[in-house]
């Protein structure tokens, strides 16, 4: 195992649940001040993927830059095509992983989230509301630190 430089003044908390994540997420959102950068497999037109979209929007209309991409299979075609045009008219830029198989059946299972290069949500939760429920297992954790956006994140796939 390598050593781990840590810096002072971070911050780890576990959230158990949906109804812990999705609160603390929008959360977050809601008080961005310049950037957010957002990637999940699943995102559904449910009441959360309502909420968490809402959210999005309500940042990106006060200013935040917002990035969001979605896993094409994983949300499924008729949502991923409902949720670009929602979120590019309030000026969110979003993309499609893997639109129309250009990759084979390669998937974007990650569940990550930076705001504002301060705080992150990484876990194993989707946005939609089968996450809700207190009996899911889940490793959702927000961190405090100066964290640049992964490469990966940040890199837009046509």
């Amino acid at each position: 195992m390598r050593p781990v430089n840590l810096v002072a003044g971070n911050a780890l908390r576990l959230l158990e649940c949906g109804a812990e994540f999705f609160p603390a997420l929008i959360a977050a959102f809601d008080s961005a001040t310049v950037e957010i950068h957002l990637e999940t497999y699943i995102f559904s037109d449910d009441q959360t993927g309502l909420s968490v979209k809402a959210a999005l929007i309500r940042a990106a209309q006060r200013g935040v830059v917002v990035y969001v991409i979605t896993d094409w299979i994983g949300t499924g075609r008729l949502q991923s095509i409902r949720l670009d045009r929602d979120l590019r008219v309030a000026g969110v830029h979003h993309r499609s992983f893997n639109p129309w198989f250009r990759r084979g059946l390669a998937r974007t299972h990650r569940k990550l989230c930076v705001v504002d290069r301060d705080l992150a949500f990484i876990g194993g939760l989707n946005i939609n509301d089968d996450m809700i429920s207190a009996m899911m297992p889940t490793s959702c954790c927000p961190s405090r630190a100066g964290i640049s956006p992964s490469k990966s994140l940040a890199r837009w796939s046509g």
